[in-house]
Order: structure tokens, then sequence, then C-alpha cells
């Protein structure tokens, strides 16, 4: 059994959770950088003598998740986003839920939505499929970069 890792990487802090080959967690907590995650990594297995000090790092298990990319997106940091979705559901995010702090309330003023743009496809193919005729794709592509305005799009960038 090999070293198992799970990180966190924040925009502050970097959490790593290891787990021996003999079942005991260890945790450390680093200032988040690029270079963080095997940063966390080396500094666990070295303080626990899996590792000797500027040796390469062994063949183990590794979980990453990070939360700054999902930060960027919702404080509209980075680079516009393109919302895919099947035919008919585009406007999905713009109508949401009728989730919000006064139910009642007759002028409701909600955040414009995420994605920049959208782009409706006949139908959603799961990870593993491959789109088999190039037309299609060479289709989809220059829809996507000549997309006209809609009304919903032009009221977002008021």
């Amino acid at each position: 059994m090999t070293w198992e890792f799970w990180i966190d990487r924040g925009g502050t802090f970097t959490d790593v959770i290891g787990r021996a080959p003999d079942g005991t967690l260890h945790v450390a907590k680093l200032l988040s950088s690029v270079s963080s995650p095997a940063d966390g990594v080396r500094a666990l297995l070295e303080r626990e003598g899996g590792l000797a000090p500027g040796a390469p790092l062994p063949a183990c298990s590794l979980r990453l998740g990070t939360t700054v990319a999902t930060n960027a997106l919702l404080e509209r940091r980075g680079v516009p986003t393109l919302l895919v979705a099947n035919r008919g559901l585009g406007d999905l995010l713009e109508i949401g839920t009728q989730e919000r702090p006064e139910l009642f309330e007759l002028c409701i003023h909600k955040p414009p939505p995420l994605p920049r743009a959208v782009l409706e496809v006949a139908a959603a193919l799961p990870p593993t499929a491959r789109c088999s005729k190039i037309s299609t794709r060479r289709r989809c592509a220059r829809r996507s970069r000549r997309r006209a305005p809609t009304a919903s799009s032009r009221s977002r960038s008021r």
C-alpha cells in the first residue's frame, strides 16, 4: 500500500491530508502557491520519515480539489465563460428558481448570469463520447464564434 493524499488548494491556504500505508492520517496547512500541493506532500512525507529531504517524490495516490477557479468564476474575475447546454435549456441559469431573500418582492434584483455567452447544441454527449462528424464540430465552432446577440445577452451587458 502507498501513501494517499487529499489536497484542497484555496486562494490563501492549501490543506493536505495524507494517509500513511499503516492507515494513520497526517495533516499539513501551508500558504497557497503554484507549488503548494507538491510542497505539502513533500512536507508530510519528510516529517513522517517516508522521504529523505530533497529526494524525488514517490508514486502515490492523489486527489486535488481547488476553490481558486470556483471563486474566480463567482467573483467574475478571469476569462469569460461559455455555457454549452442542450437546445432549449440555454436560458436555464437566467430563469433560475424562485429562491430569493424576499419571496413577495415585486422588484427583483438578480445578478447577471455567470456565462458571457450561451451555445445551445442538439444533444449533450457523455465525457467518453466523441463527435464523429467533423462537419458538426466545424458548424458548432462557427456558430459559437459568430453568435448574434440575443435580447437576453444584450440585457446582460448593461
